[in-house]
């Protein structure tokens, strides 16, 4: 699968994640993420604590939240080496169980925030190949 194909992939994985994260605050959430570029960044907050994070970017989906258990989620799941691997009854961390520690999150928070870096793209960047280079700058200045 091409990098292109992996984004639209994590792309449509998160946004039906905040959807079911969201509750009824997900349409609006939606139509932000929908208009996002770049890395897409989620966060529950409860009376101003950070609860949980949701993270997209081109490569895939990264969590985290107050329980100690941050990873990521896509393309496969994983935990970082500082997350907890059990939960506190002695639960081993999977993804049904980060999961619903994110919807417990998302369910019990005031106040949901959203941010891309759409503002911090200042120019296009294109990657050229080496070969193209004269060609194209001399197409461009005639």
């Amino acid at each position: 699968m091409s990098h292109i194909e992996l984004s639209n992939v994590a792309r449509i994985k998160m946004l039906s994640l905040v959807t079911e994260l969201a509750g009824a605050r997900s349409r609006q959430l939606a139509a932000a993420l929908a208009g996002g570029i770049g890395r897409l960044d989620v966060q529950a907050y409860f009376h101003g604590t950070l609860l949980a994070s949701v993270v997209l970017d081109g490569e895939g989906i990264e969590f985290g939240c107050y329980a100690g258990i941050h990873g990521r989620l896509f393309p496969a799941f994983g935990l970082d080496d500082t997350s907890f691997r059990r939960t506190t009854s002695g639960l081993p961390i999977t993804e049904v169980v980060a999961m619903r520690a994110l919807r417990v999150c998302f369910a019990r928070a005031d106040e949901i925030k959203f941010e891309d870096d759409q503002e911090d793209i200042d120019d296009e960047t294109f990657v050229v190949d080496p070969a193209l280079e004269q060609d194209l700058l001399e197409i461009y200045h005639t």
